[in-house]
């Protein structure tokens, strides 16, 4: 995983990146993992709150809608937010509040809260 990907956990710019979720691609892969899980959390099964699709981990340069589907997960916003906070925990944890350099990071994290 390289430092764009973790400085997006960290709050830092993730330079163009996130531009990607506009792109009609990743609309239609989006869809098709909503579609997949029913329109259901998998954290809380909610299906009446707003959803969000979660990388499970992320490849560096790779494009949002590149990733397999067991590497995406529809997550309400609120777990989907939980995770994310997880994931910051974690890498200060990892980190213990330093610098690491990209290239001692392990390239695939799996998620811990959630499971397909």
């Amino acid at each position: 995983m390289n430092g764009r990907r973790w400085g997006a956990l960290l709050g830092v710019s993730m330079d163009n990146w996130g531009l990607g979720y506009k792109h009609p691609r990743w609309q239609k892969r989006r869809l098709e993992i909503l579609t997949r899980d029913e329109f259901t959390c998998k954290g809380c099964e909610s299906t009446e709150k707003m959803l969000a699709v979660h990388h499970l981990w992320y490849e560096d340069g790779a494009d949002p809608w590149d990733y397999p589907d067991e590497a995406l997960l529809t997550l309400c916003v609120e777990c989907h937010e939980y995770e994310t906070e997880q994931l910051k925990v974690e890498f200060r944890a990892l980190t213990k509040g330093n610098y690491i350099h990209e290239s001692l990071l392990t390239p695939v994290r799996e998620s811990t809260t959630f499971a397909p």
